[in-house]
C-alpha cells in the first residue's frame, strides 16, 4: 500500500469512529422522586436512553450498588452506603456517556425526638416583599444549596457561603428582579448542566425565562416562553414528551393552565389543546408517576383534577375527589 493510500485508510477509519461516537445515546435525568433520603432509600429517576447499555447511577460520585432499570425512562436506584450526607448530586452513567447531575441531599436517621431551633435572622437576610415560594439548587455550581424567593414584589436570590449562611445577590445575579411572582422553578431547559429560572407572573406580566451562565448569573430569554392570557399560579418542570429535555406545566385561572413543551435549547412551544389539557383552571398542581410506567403525569387542584401521561406526553382525565378550600400547594409523595 502506497504512503497516500494508507493515509486515505487511516481518514477513513477516523471519519468512521467519530461517526459511532456521534451516533452513540446520549442518556438524560429529567426528573428525581424523591430528591433527598436516608442510606437504603429508594429513589425513582427518570430520564432517557436507560436501556442503551448497563447504568450506573452514583451518588455525589459513590456508585449505588442497588440498582434496578425498569424501561428506557425510568430506574430505580438505593442511596448507597458511603453517601456523604448532605447536599449531594445524582448522575446516571451508560458507558461513554454521562448525565447532567441532578440535586439530591443524603439524610442521617436519628433516634428520637427532634426539635428545631430558629435561625432565621441569624442565617437569613430580611426580606421585605411577601414571598410567594422558596426553590432552592445549587445555582453557582460550588457544592452547596442556594435559594431563590420568588415574591410579590422584589425577587431574592439567596447564596449559600457553605456553611449555610445565605447573602441577597439578586442585584448582581438577576436583573429586573420586581415583579408580582405566583411560583418558580429551577431546572436545566437548555440542557448545559446547570440550573435555569423560571417564573410564573400573577396579573399582567408575561411569565419569564432566565438562563445560567453556569456560575450563577441570570440573563432573561425574552420571546422563549409564549405569552400567557391569564394569572400563572404554579408551575413545574418535567420531560412530559420523554425527548430527554424539560417541559413546563402551568397552573392558571380563567381556564389558561398550559404545557408548553421545550425544542430542546430552552424555546418552548404553547401545546396544551393538542395534548389533552386544554381549558383548565387551576391555583396549584404537581408532577410525579402515579401509575409507575415511567412517565410524569400532573394533577391539579380544584376540579381539574389528575391528568395521566400516555408516555409521549398526551393527556388524558383520571378521576379524583374534589379539594375542599384554597390550596397553596400540591405535592405528590
Amino acid at each position: 500500500m502506497s504512503k497516500r493510500s494508507y493515509a486515505s485508510g487511516a481518514v477513513l477509519c477516523f471519519m468512521v469512529l467519530l461517526i459511532g461516537v456521534e451516533a452513540a445515546a446520549q442518556v438524560t435525568v429529567t426528573h428525581l422522586s424523591p430528591a433527598s433520603g436516608v442510606v437504603g432509600a429508594t429513589v425513582r429517576i427518570h430520564g432517557t436512553d436507560f436501556l442503551a447499555g448497563t447504568p450506573t447511577v452514583e451518588f455525589g460520585g459513590t456508585a449505588a450498588t442497588s440498582v434496578a432499570v425498569l424501561n428506557d425512562h425510568l430506574l430505580l436506584a438505593d442511596v448507597p452506603a458511603g453517601a456523604a450526607a448532605g447536599y449531594s448530586t445524582v448522575q446516571v452513567k451508560v458507558g461513554l456517556s454521562a448525565s447532567t447531575v441532578w440535586p439530591f441531599s443524603v439524610l442521617v436517621p436519628t433516634a428520637g425526638t427532634q426539635n428545631f431551633i430558629d435561625q432565621t435572622p441569624l442565617r437569613l437576610p430580611l426580606l421585605l416583599s411577601p414571598s410567594r415560594n422558596v426553590i432552592g439548587d445549587d445555582i453557582d455550581g460550588d457544592g452547596d444549596l442556594d435559594l431563590s424567593n420568588v415574591s410579590q414584589g422584589r425577587d431574592a436570590i439567596l447564596v449559600d457561603d457553605g456553611a449555610g449562611f445565605f447573602a441577597d445577590e439578586v442585584d448582581t445575579r438577576l436583573l429586573g428582579a420586581d415583579r408580582n411572582a405566583g411560583d418558580g422553578d429551577f431546572c436545566d431547559v437548555d440542557g448545559d448542566g446547570d440550573f435555569d429560572l423560571v417564573v410564573v407572573n400573577r396579573g399582567f406580566q408575561n411569565n419569564q425565562l432566565f438562563l445560567n451562565d453556569g456560575a450563577g448569573t441570570f440573563t432573561e430569554a425574552v420571546g422563549n416562553l409564549p405569552a400567557l392570557s391569564d394569572f400563572s399560579r404554579d408551575a413545574a418542570c418535567g420531560d412530559f414528551d420523554r425527548d430527554g429535555d424539560v417541559d413546563l406545566v402551568v397552573a392558571s385561572t380563567g381556564g389558561a393552565s398550559s404545557l408548553l413543551i421545550n425544542d430542546g435549547t430552552g424555546v418552548f412551544a404553547d401545546e396544551t389543546a393538542a395534548r389533552g389539557l386544554a381549558g383548565l383552571s387551576a391555583l396549584a398542581l404537581d408532577v410525579g408517576d402515579v401509575e409507575n410506567d415511567g412517565d410524569l403525569d400532573v394533577v391539579f387542584d380544584g376540579g381539574a383534577g389528575l391528568y395521566l401521561n400516555d408516555g409521549t406526553g398526551h393527556f388524558a382525565a383520571a378521576g379524583l375527589p374534589a379539594f375542599l378550600g384554597l390550596p397553596v400547594e400540591l405535592l405528590f409523595g
